[in-house]
C-alpha cells in the first residue's frame, strides 16, 4: 500500500546531483549554485522551442516555451553572478546583502575589481552594454511595462516588442549567459564552473558542458531548423571568440570545493505507481471532442460577453 502524501512535502526535496560551490573553511555556509538548476530547465525549454518550429506546417512557431526559456536563462545568468558574488564576499570578509541589491551590472563589477582584473580591458569588449540590454529586456518582459512603443536594442538582436519573442531572442539570451560564464569560468583555481547538462537516454545519464551541447546541439539544431523552412537570422551565433579569465590570484586551489548530493534523503523517499498512463492527453482530447467542431474549424478569441448588445453600442471608439 502506497502511504499518500501532500505534495508540498517535496517542495525542498532535495535530490540527486545538487551543485554547491563551499569554501574550504567550513565556518562558511555552502552556496548552492542555482545557475545549474536553471540552466538545464533553460536547454531544454530551447530545445522544445526548436522541435517547435521544426515541425511547424502552417506558419512560423515562435515557441509555446519561449518567454519562458529567455525567463530561465535570465535566471541562470544572475544566479551565476550572484553565486559568484556571495562566493568572493565570504573570501574577501564583505557583507553579501549590500552587493545583491546592486543591479546586475554593478554586481558584475564587484567581482571584477574583487578578483583584481582589469576592468577597463573587459568593459572594451561591450560585454557591459549587451548584459544592460539583457536586464531591459528581462524587465520587459517580468514587468509588463510596454506600453506601445518599440524598443531600440542596438547593442544586441533581441525584439523590439519584447513579449513577441521568438527563438532569436532565447539565443541571444543564452549567448549573452554563455559569454558571461565563459569569462569567469576558469577563476577559481582548479576548477570549471561552467553550468553541466544533463543529457541521455533511459539507459545512461551523462553531464555535458553547457558551451559542448551549445556547438554540438542548440546551435546546428536551430540552423539546420532554419535552413529547412528557408529562413535566416541576422545573430552572429558563433561563441568561439568568448574569452576566459585566468584563475584570479586571490584564489588558493583547494580553497574553494564543489560538493554535491549523491544520495537523497530518506524523507523524502516516496514509492510512486509504475503503470504507465494518459491522463493529460486523455483530458485533453476529450475536452477538444466534446467542442463537437467540424474538421477545418478556425475560430477567435472571445472577450466580448454578449456579442449583440456590444455591436448595437453607440459610443464612438476612443482615439
Amino acid at each position: 500500500m502506497i502511504e499518500s502524501r501532500y505534495l508540498e512535502d517535496f517542495r525542498h526535496n532535495e535530490y540527486l546531483d545538487i551543485r554547491f560551490l563551499i569554501l574550504s573553511d567550513s565556518r562558511h555556509p555552502k552556496i548552492e549554485m542555482t545557475y545549474n538548476y536553471y540552466s538545464m530547465h533553460g536547454f531544454y525549454g530551447t530545445s522544445d522551442d526548436l522541435n517547435d518550429l521544426e515541425n511547424e506546417k502552417n506558419f512560423i512557431n515562435n515557441g509555446k516555451k519561449t518567454l519562458s526559456s529567455i525567463a530561465l536563462w535570465y535566471l541562470a545568468f544572475e544566479g551565476f553572478i550572484n553565486s559568484l558574488c556571495k562566493v568572493v564576499c565570504h573570501l574577501n570578509g564583505k557583507k553579501v546583502d549590500p552587493i545583491l541589491r546592486k543591479e546586475i551590472g554593478s554586481r558584475f563589477s564587484f567581482l571584477i575589481k574583487e578578483l583584481q582584473y582589469n576592468e577597463m580591458k573587459i568593459k572594451k569588449s561591450g560585454i557591459y552594454n549587451r548584459m544592460n540590454e539583457f536586464r531591459q529586456y528581462r524587465n520587459e518582459l517580468f514587468h509588463d511595462r510596454n506600453i506601445g512603443e518599440e524598443i531600440n536594442f542596438s547593442k544586441t538582436n533581441f525584439s523590439s516588442i519584447p513579449f513577441m519573442s521568438n527563438q532569436t531572442d532565447t539565443f541571444q539570451a543564452i549567448l549573452i549567459y554563455l559569454e558571461v560564464v565563459t569569462l569567469f569560468r576558469y577563476v577559481f583555481t582548479g576548477l570549471d564552473i561552467m553550468p553541466n547538462i544533463s543529457i541521455g537516454n533511459s539507459s545512461i545519464l551523462h553531464f555535458d558542458k553547457l558551451d559542448s551541447l551549445y556547438n554540438k546541439y542548440l546551435r546546428p539544431y536551430f540552423e539546420k531548423v532554419l535552413v529547412k523552412h528557408n529562413l535566416k537570422t541576422k545573430l552572429n551565433l558563433d561563441i568561439a571568440n568568448f574569452a576566459s579569465l585566468p584563475p584570479s590570484e586571490i584564489v588558493q586551489q583547494g580553497e574553494i570545493v564543489i560538493i554535491g548530493r549523491r544520495e537523497q534523503e530518506e524523507k523524502f523517499k516516496h514509492a510512486l505507481n509504475q503503470s504507465q498512463t494518459t491522463i493529460g492527453l486523455d483530458t485533453y482530447t476529450q475536452i477538444v471532442k466534446d467542442y463537437n467542431l467540424p474538421e477545418g474549424h478556425t475560430s477567435g478569441e472571445n472577450f466580448i460577453i454578449d456579442w449583440e448588445s456590444f455591436r448595437q453600442s453607440k459610443f464612438p471608439m476612443r482615439r
